[in-house]
């Protein structure tokens, strides 16, 4: 195998690995928008799809590949000519990743109208602690005389 054979399929193995680190991305966004499309809601008895653990399990689980997969991507952004010899590879990769983008941003949807509804619900609450504390604050306990009028 002669020089360029070998760096062809050098190149070759680099956009299959890109691909498939893409395409493993997609199933991740995959999984877990239908994990939280199944979840109910937590007052429903199901678990809570706005649970933090979940969103980090999720987040930290894609790091590292969409960090892979970004510097290879930036890398075959660079290489123009490789780009021409690659046509099939580069147009599977453009339908992976706007399939991840379209599900990236289904998946900030929801949790952009979550955490709305969320800060209402925070905002209802703190409008009600004055409420709260006042009723706190007040002597709970009859006074004497209140007991000798009522027996």
């Amino acid at each position: 195998m002669d020089e360029l054979e070998r760096q062809n399929a050098c190149e070759k193995a680099f956009w299959v690995k890109t691909l498939e680190l893409s395409e493993e991305c997609l199933d991740l966004d995959r999984r877990f928008l239908a994990e939280l499309n199944g979840l109910g809601r937590k007052d429903k008895g199901g678990k809570d799809p706005l649970d933090p653990t979940l969103w980090e399990n999720f987040i930290e689980a894609r790091k590292s590949l969409v960090e892979y997969t970004t510097g290879n991507l930036n890398l075959l952004a660079q290489d123009k000519s490789s780009q021409g010899r690659n046509k099939d590879m580069l147009a599977r990769l453009e339908t992976t990743l706007g399939e991840v983008m379209r599900l990236e941003e289904r998946l900030a949807g929801f949790l952009s109208e979550n955490l709305v509804a969320l800060k209402d619900t925070i905002d209802g609450i703190a409008k009600n602690q004055a409420i709260f504390s006042a009723y706190g604050r007040n002597n709970t306990k009859p006074m004497p005389e209140a007991l000798e009028t009522r027996a």
